[in-house]
């Protein structure tokens, strides 16, 4: 288990581990409990170094997707043109029309 470094939940489990609390504190303290719970269910993750993103490696990726949909949009551009070059109409299912090749 990863350490918890955050104060707030830190503070959730230490109330919750104590059973000093007599009923009235308990009921009194309920809303706090309630709210460091939801808290705790809600809260973004912590950020760790893994999860960082490299800013030089970021630039990197964004370069290749920028080539890479270029390269994409025209191979769906040169396969259009190529079905229309060689296409020669629709027949009455709407099924494309092509030239025998014997």
């Amino acid at each position: 288990m990863e350490e918890e470094l955050d104060i707030l939940v830190l503070s959730l489990v230490a109330i919750e581990a104590y059973d000093g609390f007599s009923v009235r504190q308990h009921e009194r303290m309920m809303p706090y409990i309630r709210g460091l719970a939801a808290y705790k269910a809600t809260r973004p993750g912590a950020v760790r170094e893994n999860n960082v993103i490299d800013f030089e490696e970021r630039v990197i990726q964004r370069r290749l997707e920028t080539v890479i949909r270029s390269e994409r949009r025209s191979a769906l551009a040169d396969g259009r043109r190529v079905h229309e070059n060689y296409s020669h109409g629709v027949n009455e299912f709407g099924d494309d029309v092509y030239p025998d090749c014997d």
